[in-house]
């Protein structure tokens, strides 16, 4: 592994320890509307973080199209996942 490829594996267990992970849990038996919610926060957060990384703020990013990147791909699979759970989300520009 490069030392390049090493830091980012390294930036996004950072990352992955530090997120809330309980308050965007979909828990199995949770009501449609509260899975949708939950959806929906996840995929919300990052189109705002993608965004913020465009204007310029990306801490711990070593460039803003790393930060760039990484939210749109994670907000893809969210949106993703949504869908194969059957949940159509609102999405930019809706």
């Amino acid at each position: 592994m490069t030392a390049w490829r090493a830091a980012k594996v390294a930036k996004l267990w950072e990352i992955l320890q530090e997120f809330d992970w309980e308050s965007v849990e979909i828990k199995k038996g949770g009501s449609d509307k509260e899975k949708v919610q939950t959806f929906q926060k996840r995929y919300d957060f990052h189109i705002s973080q993608k965004y913020e990384a465009m204007a310029g703020q990306y801490d711990g990013w070593s460039s803003s199209t790393d930060a760039r990147n990484h939210h749109a791909l994670s907000a893809s699979l969210v949106y993703q996942d949504a869908l194969t759970a059957g949940i159509r989300l609102k999405v930019e520009g809706e």
